[in-house]
């Protein structure tokens, strides 16, 4: 049995082994093989494509490797996508995408409103705090108000830079999906590579 220290060397070397490969214009290539496209779109979508839930997810697992601002290449290995599939399935993974990054931005927009308010608490917290050391003797509910002040200061700042900067990488994230370029290949080219 190996110890963790050894599987964590394992793993790192893997980690480390496992560049993205790149095209020739710098993107890094998110490899997608379509054997049924019967389930690539969803079934629940009404007015424009999306893509399903099993693809969203493995998208969102290739891509999340990547750093944020990395170029992509969405390589599509399939025979049974023709050439009318080819613009809807586009179509579809441009709206996911759209719609990741509207969901980063609105969260982005929230966490800052919610920093807002929390960080307001916290400073009347703290004003509080020094007019209850002033004109009360009572060190326990100061230090009481102290402590509720500061839990509103830290949440603010946890939610403002460091929750945003996860939303940011998000969005980031979607809009090069949204740009990503598209490649469409038979399938007994992926399993000769």
């Amino acid at each position: 049995m190996k110890t963790l220290k050894e599987l964590k060397k394992e793993a790192d070397e893997r980690l480390r082994a496992s560049v993205p490969q790149r095209d020739g214009e710098g993107r890094a290539v998110v490899e997608l093989t379509v054997r049924r496209d019967e389930d690539f779109l969803s079934d629940y979508s009404v007015e424009k494509p999306e893509i399903s839930s099993a693809v969203a997810d493995f998208l969102q697992e290739q891509t999340s490797a990547l750093r944020p601002k990395d170029p992509i290449l969405l390589r599509i290995y399939s025979d049974c996508i023709d050439e009318e599939e080819k613009g809807t399935y586009e179509g579809a993974l441009r709206e996911h995408a759209l719609r990741r990054y509207h969901g980063a931005s609105s969260g982005m927009k929230r966490n800052a409103a919610i920093a807002a308010v929390m960080f307001a608490i916290g400073v009347l917290g703290l004003v509080a705090t020094v007019l209850c050391n002033l004109f009360a003797d009572n060190p326990v509910f100061s230090e009481v108000l102290d402590i509720f002040a500061w839990v509103f200061v830290w949440e603010a700042v946890d939610l403002f830079f460091l929750q945003r900067a996860s939303l940011r990488a998000e969005r980031t994230r979607a809009l090069r999906l949204y740009d990503a370029k598209v490649e469409y290949h038979p399938l007994a080219a992926e399993e000769n590579k």
